[in-house]
């Protein structure tokens, strides 16, 4: 067989082959089906669930090993990897799809909200005050502990009229009760309640310290009361005095009186024994806001105590009546009954006659008092003539071993004459005093009130036995010029007693155990500071200066009653 023969029979050969081969081979069936399986299609946020792709050809039967793509409608509902497997993130609905070969299918997931199991309040009870507000904080857990904050907490009210709850959960008190109010959190068929109080704001009076006062027969005294805001109070309330023995004039500084919230206010009161019979006894002081009232015994101890120190304002017959010096008066002798007290170590102190003012109209016309001669020296006429006469109209002497005599005169003294001073048991004080004592312009311009009350301070010193400093009065001495039997009244309150003062005064038979409840410090004497306005001119011949304002500003109430009673003599 030749190499052509053996070549054709090669080929036909290999073709047979390859006929045959074609004519065996098969193309993979088509995907014609998709379908979604899934162990359930609702489920709660954060669990997450597995899809399966099922892919099936035109004859139903299975296909395998085919590309499936999954695609979301919603992915910030729920997320799909290529795997099928879903994480959800919130509560929706979501279309999840899975495609193969241009064939999907889809299924529609429902997300839910994570079931509540508890709520829960930081605290099962709460006080509050009316007119306060308090927001409270429900903690809504599911059924492992964990804190789902998307949802809605419905707040009810057991008493709506006295406590508030809106739908956030902010709690108003709006009355004091004495029940119980329950406020009640829902959340999906979960509860929780808290009970509140409500207490009922008012101010409780007390004094400072709380101690009986004694108190000599016709004289007055002054305590301090301290009003304390309990529950938020704020606002004014009224001070009431009851069962107020007969004989007993009880007068508040101010009434009624502001109380700051969650604050003090301190108010003065003058307890005076114009009648009062001897012996213990007692008074009840209390404080009304609104429906409340809180209050406060004050025992007191009625004795018999004759030494005292008894103002009088002489007003000339060409003068009138200046209401507004009788309240410098009292204030001012007030204030030295305490302040005297303080620089005895808060134990001794004078009694101030009862009414403390006593007004008189004199027979004799201002100018009458400078004029006038007695005795050989002009420079005492004013000061004799005022004496004279004050002695005359109210029985005064000058050796009166129970009664400092204190005489104010509406009056000036002349060029050179005595104006202010004190001679036995008498002191005479002059116009300016009178003036100065209650803010007029009094000897010298911006000279404050303190300058007046200490002048008056240190003419009943010397009524009292005191006399001025050692070598005060010897130039080129050591001397204590602070003090106020010296130039220390001019600074009044800042000033002081020397130590030979307290004791020479301790032992005066002015001076007794009076037991006190108040401090210079609690009076509002602002005003002390005040300096007198200019327009008036001083005495002839005065030089002018000025005074710095000393005393220490106050927040408490005005010194003086109102309205002040005096009693006017003809």
């Amino acid at each position: 067989m030749n190499l052509s023969l053996r070549l054709f029979i090669l080929i036909c050969l290999i073709g047979q082959v390859v006929l045959f081969s074609c004519k065996e081979h098969v193309d993979p069936a088509p995907v014609f089906s998709v379908r979604v399986v899934a162990p359930g299609t609702t489920v709660t946020v954060g669990q997450p669930l597995s899809l399966t792709g099922i892919l099936n050809d035109a004859a139903g039967n299975l296909l395998t090993g085919r590309v499936i793509t999954w695609t979301i409608d919603n992915p910030a509902l729920a997320t799909v990897d290529q795997t099928g497997l879903v994480k959800t993130i919130a509560p929706g609905t979501v279309r999840i799809t899975a495609t193969s070969e241009g064939k999907s299918n889809f299924l529609v997931l429902t997300i839910s909200k994570i079931p509540v199991a508890s709520v829960s309040l930081p605290s099962d009870s709460l006080v509050l005050n009316v007119g306060s507000e308090t927001q409270l904080k429900p903690s809504v857990k599911d059924a492992n502990g964990v804190v789902v904050t998307d949802r809605v907490v419905t707040w009810t009210s057991s008493d709506s009229t006295n406590v508030r709850v809106s739908s956030t959960g902010l709690l108003t008190a709006l009355a004091g009760v004495s029940a119980y109010v329950t406020i009640t959190a829902s959340c999906e068929g979960k509860t929780a309640t808290v009970v509140v109080i409500v207490n009922t704001p008012e101010a409780i009076v007390s004094t400072l310290p709380a101690k009986p006062l004694v108190l000599p027969q016709a004289t007055t005294a002054t305590i301090l009361l301290e009003l304390r805001s309990v529950y938020g109070f704020s606002g004014p309330t009224t001070l009431v005095f009851k069962n107020v023995p007969t004989g007993i004039v009880v007068e508040p500084f101010a009434n009624p009186v502001v109380v700051p919230k969650d604050g003090v206010a301190k108010v003065m009161v003058s307890v005076s024994a114009s009648t009062a019979s001897l012996g213990e006894t007692s008074l009840t002081i209390t404080t009304q806001t609104g429906s409340q009232e809180h209050a406060f015994t004050q025992n007191l101890n009625i004795v018999t105590y004759k030494h005292r120190v008894r103002l009088v304002y002489l007003v000339p017959a060409d003068r009138v009546v200046n209401p507004t010096a009788v309240k410098g008066m009292e204030r001012a002798i007030r204030h030295l009954q305490i302040w005297y007290q303080q620089q005895l170590s808060g134990f001794q102190t004078f009694s101030i006659s009862y009414p403390v003012v006593e007004v008189i109209k004199t027979a004799h016309p201002a100018s009458w008092y400078a004029t006038t001669p007695i005795g050989d020296s002009q420079q005492w006429w004013f000061w004799y003539n005022a004496a004279n006469e004050g002695m005359a109209l109210t029985g005064g002497r000058y050796d009166d071993p129970e009664t400092v005599w204190v005489y104010y005169i509406d009056a000036d003294p002349a060029e050179g004459q005595g104006g202010g001073a004190a001679a036995g048991s008498v002191v005479v004080l002059s116009g300016y005093d009178v003036r100065g004592v209650s803010g007029g312009r009094g000897y010298y311009e911006n000279e404050s009130i303190g300058r007046y009350v200490g002048g008056l301070g240190h003419e009943i010193g010397h009524a009292f036995g005191l006399l001025h400093p050692a070598g005060c009065e010897t130039p080129g001495v050591p001397c204590d010029h602070t003090a106020l039997m010296w130039t220390g009244y001019i600074t009044y309150p800042d000033t002081h007693l020397t130590f030979w003062d307290v004791r020479n005064v301790s032992r005066s038979p002015y001076f007794y155990l009076l037991t006190r409840t108040v401090s210079p410090e609690n009076f509002d004497c602002t005003d002390l500071n005040a300096s007198s306005p200019k327009g008036r001119l001083a005495a002839k011949g005065a030089p002018n200066r000025s005074v710095s304002p000393v005393s220490k500003a106050g927040s408490f109430t005005p010194c003086l009653p109102a309205p002040v009673n005096y009693l006017i003599k003809n």
